[in-house]
C-alpha cells in the first residue's frame, strides 16, 4: 500500500516569484561577462554605453569589438574597432586621437594608446515604424473637432501645438 501512495505523488508546485521582472541590460552584464572576457573586456559597460562615450555620430559608424592589452599591464592597450563601411573608418581615422582621450577618460586612466579599424558590417539600427501617416488626407470633419477641443486654450502657441498634437494622434495608424 505505501508503495501505490508513492507511485501517484502530486507534482511540486513551482516556487513562488519573488521580485519584479528584470530588465534584459541587467542581466546582460552577467550572462555576456565570459564572452567579454575573452574579447578584452572587462565589463560590458564600454559596449553598452558606447553612444555616450564618443557621440551619437560615431557610435552609429563604429563599434568595439575587442581590447588588446599587454600582460601585466593596465594602460597602453589597443582598442579594435569596426567601421560599418570604407568612408566610415576613414572619418574614424581622423577622429581617433578624440576617440582615444574619451575612452581613457571614461575609464579614468590611460587605458588605450591606440586604435586598430576593421571594416565590416554592422547591424542596421532598427528605426521605428512610423505611426503617422506622411501623407494622408485631410479631413474637414477631425480638424474641425481638433478646432473644437483646443478652442478654450488660452496662448495662441499652445494653441497651436496642441491642434498639432491632435492631429498627429488623429491620423496614428492602426
Amino acid at each position: 500500500m505505501a508503495k501505490a501512495g508513492l507511485l501517484h505523488r502530486e507534482p511540486a508546485s513551482p516556487p513562488p516569484r519573488v521580485g519584479r521582472p528584470t530588465a534584459i541590460g541587467a542581466v546582460f552584464a552577467r550572462a555576456a561577462a565570459p564572452a567579454l572576457a575573452k574579447r578584452g573586456f572587462s565589463s560590458a559597460s564600454l559596449i553598452q554605453n558606447w553612444a555616450e562615450i564618443v557621440g551619437r555620430e560615431l557610435a552609429d559608424l563604429s563599434a568595439p569589438l575587442q581590447v588588446k592589452i599587454s600582460r601585466g599591464r593596465n594602460d597602453g592597450g589597443t582598442l579594435v574597432l569596426k567601421a560599418a563601411h570604407g568612408s566610415a573608418a576613414t572619418l574614424m581615422q581622423m577622429k581617433i586621437p578624440a576617440v582615444i582621450e574619451r575612452v581613457n577618460r571614461y575609464f579614468g586612466y590611460p587605458a588605450i594608446a591606440r586604435v586598430q579599424m576593421t571594416q565590416g558590417v554592422m547591424a542596421a539600427h532598427r528605426r521605428p515604424r512610423r505611426l503617422i501617416q506622411e501623407e494622408a488626407p485631410r479631413d474637414a470633419t477631425r480638424e474641425k473637432a481638433i478646432e473644437t477641443l483646443v478652442a478654450e486654450v488660452g496662448p495662441p502657441d499652445l494653441k497651436a501645438a496642441l491642434a498639432r498634437l491632435g492631429d498627429a494622434v488623429s491620423r496614428r495608424k492602426p
